[in-house]
């Protein structure tokens, strides 16, 4: 087979602590405006019941024997109002019997903010609102990635059917649009790994 469809859909449920909500910070505080005392510090909270769904369509495509091209895309919505959509497209090449594999890949995804989300929040007549958030995970973001993989396999080993070495490395980009105090963060995560068959 030279070609290869993958479809995905998956949910989730959560029920947490009234307190709080799920995934809430007891550490973390929302900015509030008051009329009289200019800015307060209240701590957030997060509704106490989270649905999520998503689904996933891929498409893979040999080009030749040693070359393989693929992409895809996911949306994700939960009962928060987020909305999130993330595209991916990657290469992969072999070489020497398949000993040598290199995968390279990209990513670029799109978030919307929850619906209680904000990084200044006012009073709803003259109290807090039920539910605040001023994590800027919740807000919205956008990311690029790149990277790639690089993995080297000896075969024919004394006791060992294959033996792999492999390295990665991926470059992310994330932008918080509506988060004044860090608009933007790079990360960089990269690993070692080796694999035995025997």
């Amino acid at each position: 087979r030279s070609a290869r469809l993958q479809l995905a859909l998956s949910g989730i449920a959560h029920a947490c602590g009234e307190l709080l909500g799920c995934q809430s910070n007891p550490y973390r505080y929302v900015v509030v405006e008051t009329p009289g005392a200019g800015f307060i510090a209240a701590r957030e909270r997060h509704p106490s019941r989270r649905e999520r769904v998503a689904a996933r369509v891929g498409v893979n495509q040999a080009l030749g024997r040693h070359v393989a091209i693929g992409g895809g895309y996911r949306f994700y919505a939960d009962t928060w109002g987020m909305l999130g959509h993330t595209g991916d497209l990657d290469l992969s090449f072999a070489a020497f019997e398949e000993r040598l594999l290199l995968h390279l890949d990209g990513r670029l995804s799109w978030q919307g903010p929850a619906s209680f989300y904000d990084t200044r929040t006012a009073l709803v007549d003259g109290a807090l609102p039920g539910l605040r958030t001023g994590d800027r995970e919740l807000g919205p973001v956008r990311s690029a990635r790149v990277g790639g993989r690089v993995e080297w396999a000896l075969l024919g080993l004394p006791n060992l059917l294959r033996l792999a070495v492999s390295m990665r490395l991926h470059y992310t980009r994330y932008r918080y649009p509506d988060f004044p105090w860090r608009p933007m963060r790079d990360a960089w995560v990269g690993g070692v790994g080796v694999e035995v068959e025997r």
